[in-house]
């Protein structure tokens, strides 16, 4: 699902329509959340750009006990170094023209912004924000980030109980696409060989190990990593 980022809107363009809740959240274990590392460096970017806070959204969809985030973006909004508001019309005005597109805008559930340089934690105006979504959504994603790499990720259930969670955060590497596949075999075919060592001297093969339509990537699914090995935070410093 594609969002443009800092899309411009207009008091002509709102639409009344409520926020479809979607389905129910329905997970088959203790949640995690997973982002994808293209999102994670998409946030990252925003924060380190700004020298004040800014805030945005994501697209966060379920499945088994898994919270994946994908897709962020911001919208209009007015920050200082402590605050971040985004214009409730631009927000209002994506809602009715992700449902006027056929689009379905109840997987927009996760909301993140940073802190600039201060700890990473929900502060009394966050627990504010959270608790105002509650009017738009059965359950939401909020991630709290500063330059250094801390962060924090909680999950908010409003209905049919108000239960919040602290969410552990997980990076998906996805595998290698055709392109980087190609540059990583052709390097290997031109410097490496396969050699034997006979009476102390080294006799390389003249042939390259991988050739050309040999040893493709192997099949599988992506790997998760903690977001601490791509972020480097210093998890000692979370309570």
């Amino acid at each position: 699902m594609e969002i443009e980022s800092g899309e411009r809107v207009t008091r002509a363009a709102l639409v009344e329509a409520p926020v479809p809740s979607g389905e129910d959240l329905i997970l088959t274990g203790f949640p995690r959340a997973v982002i994808t590392l293209e999102a994670l460096q998409k946030i990252k970017c925003y924060v380190d750009l700004m020298p004040l806070e800014i805030n945005g959204f994501g697209i966060v969809e379920v499945e088994g006990s898994t919270l994946y985030i994908t897709n962020p973006f911001i919208l209009d909004q007015r920050v200082s170094g402590g605050h971040a508001e985004t214009d409730s019309m631009a927000y209002n005005c994506l809602v009715s023209r992700m449902i006027r597109e056929g689009k379905d805008p109840s997987h927009i559930r996760l909301q993140w912004h940073s802190h600039v340089s201060m700890p990473a934690y929900f502060s009394h105006t966050d627990l504010g924000t959270i608790a105002d979504y509650e009017g738009y959504y059965d359950w939401m994603v909020s991630l709290v980030l500063n330059k250094q790499g801390d962060y924090r990720c909680r999950l908010d259930v409003y209905r049919p109980l108000r239960i919040a969670l602290a969410l552990p955060l997980f990076v998906r590497m996805n595998v290698a696409d055709e392109t980087l596949t190609e540059q990583c075999r052709d390097d290997i075919n031109q410097h490496v060989r396969e050699g034997w060592r006979v009476a102390g001297l080294h006799i390389p093969s003249p042939k390259s190990i991988l050739g050309k339509n040999t040893h493709r990537m192997p099949e599988g699914d992506p790997v998760i990593l903690p977001v601490e090995q791509i972020l480097g935070e210093r998890t000692e410093e979370k309570t």
